[in-house]
């Protein structure tokens, strides 16, 4: 399960209107270098594919300097 190590991972989905299947986008942001750019920039970009009729994954993980994080 995704997350399940630590609470810096998590994921957020978005779903377009309608009945799927749908194509799927995992969305992976940038920053993994640092704790201050998460995925909250990201947002509204994945808002736009659902509305384009995409669902959209957006997972969030652990950074350089967080147990378990690193290059």
């Amino acid at each position: 399960v995704y997350g399940a190590e630590s609470p810096s991972q998590f994921g957020q989905i978005w779903r377009p209107a309608g009945d799927g299947p749908y194509p799927a986008v995992m969305f992976l942001h940038g920053g993994c270098w640092s704790s201050a750019f998460d995925l909250a920039h990201a947002r509204g970009f994945c808002q736009a594919l659902a509305e384009c009729g995409f669902l959209v994954w957006l997972p969030e993980y652990r950074r350089v300097g967080e147990a378990g994080g690193g290059w």
